[in-house]
């Protein structure tokens, strides 16, 4: 099925609303503080991941890897030839995708003396020309808290980013900005296109993807060791690439073609790889220790959960292709308190990424 459109526009959304109703249940049931965290990633995993193809995980204790696994099989018998899962098998990151766009976003604007909360569209005016009511009011900050006020759009795959941005610009508000809260992977898409702006002015952003694709792995990848041959966002060939299955089903895989929205859920990597960039936040690699506590104090293309030893700060991601049975993948990232940085990645759908790490942090 790879090369067909056949994500739900709203299923992205709604996977990721789920999560933080969720997270608010969670927290109401959290425990009293106690002593050092006494992590159990593989027993915590093997006992809820018993009903999915296999996943990968990744954990860094102040910057250095202390624990990874990979578990059950990237490619079922169904999907010949059957591949088990390593840290150094590639997937889909999807919305973990939004924190490696933020990550660079802040960086990009920190060194033009670009404030976050200055309103965006001046600098994607040339490319879409006309904006609707009020979208000339909200900012930077806005995007990245996913509280633009702007029409809830799911898009992921798009022929033309600045078609698509120009069509959707125009709409206007339908929310406060800065007030109402709606998930949105259009948000994102901006960013990535004000990015493609910034760093191309001369080609006025290009096609709006390669430009923040290379700015990405210049300033943010290669800067945090991560292997760009890896961490990229072209898809590895149908032949061999990582299939997406159903929980508890034995029917055969899905396949996901490369996703132009990249900046909100088109960066694909391995466990590996992944791990690094957490490392790498965490070590002040890209941005600065005051940039880098703004981006989790404010919420900026991460989400905040109050756990037994503090705060921490995560991401997850969902792809699915909305058949019967739906069959998709899940991953997540977290910034855990005591020095973790935690990372999951399944290939099938309906798993609770984030959900799991906690619990196998506080166990």
């Amino acid at each position: 099925m790879a090369g067909k459109l056949l994500i739900p526009v709203d299923g992205y959304i709604e996977a990721q609303e789920a999560w933080h109703k969720m997270k608010k249940k969670h927290a109401a049931k959290k425990a009293e503080k106690k002593g050092a965290p006494h992590p159990q990633w593989d027993s915590v995993f093997k006992a809820n991941l018993t009903n999915v193809p296999g996943y990968a995980y990744a954990v860094a204790h102040h910057g250095r890897l202390v624990a990874e696994g990979g578990v059950g099989f990237a490619r079922t018998s169904l999907n010949a030839p059957p591949t088990p899962w390593t840290t150094s098998t590639r997937l889909n990151l999807a919305s973990v995708s939004k924190c490696v766009t933020t990550v660079a976003l802040l960086k990009l604007l920190a060194h033009r003396g670009v404030s976050i909360n200055q309103p965006f569209y001046p600098f994607l005016q040339n490319q879409c020309p006309t904006a609707g009511p009020g979208v000339a009011t909200v900012t930077f900050k806005n995007l990245l808290e996913m509280k633009s006020g702007m029409v809830v759009d799911g898009t992921l795959w798009t022929p033309n980013i600045w078609t698509f941005l120009s069509t959707y610009l125009a709409q206007g508000l339908v929310g406060t900005p800065g007030v109402t809260e709606a998930y949105s992977n259009t948000d994102f898409t901006i960013l990535q296109a004000l990015i493609a702006e910034l760093v191309d002015p001369v080609q006025q952003g290009g096609d709006g993807i390669t430009p923040y694709v290379t700015y990405v792995t210049d300033h943010v990848l290669k800067p945090m060791v991560i292997d760009p041959l890896i961490f990229n966002p072209i898809p590895d060939p149908p032949a061999i690439a990582t299939d997406s299955y159903a929980l508890s089903d034995n029917g055969p895989g899905v396949l996901w073609s490369q996703i132009p929205c990249v900046g909100c859920g088109g960066w694909i990597a391995t466990a590996g790889e992944l791990i690094k960039f957490m490392s790498g936040v965490r070590d002040h690699r890209v941005l600065d220790e005051h940039l880098t506590q703004r981006m989790f104090h404010e919420q900026l293309g991460c989400y905040e959960y109050d756990g037994i030893y503090g705060k921490y700060y995560d991401h997850n991601g969902w792809l699915h292709n909305g058949g019967s049975p739906d069959r998709g993948l899940n991953t997540g990232i977290i910034h855990l308190a005591d020095g973790y940085d935690a990372l999951l990645l399944v290939n099938a759908q309906f798993v609770d990424t984030i959900g799991l790490m906690i619990e196998a942090f506080e166990a």
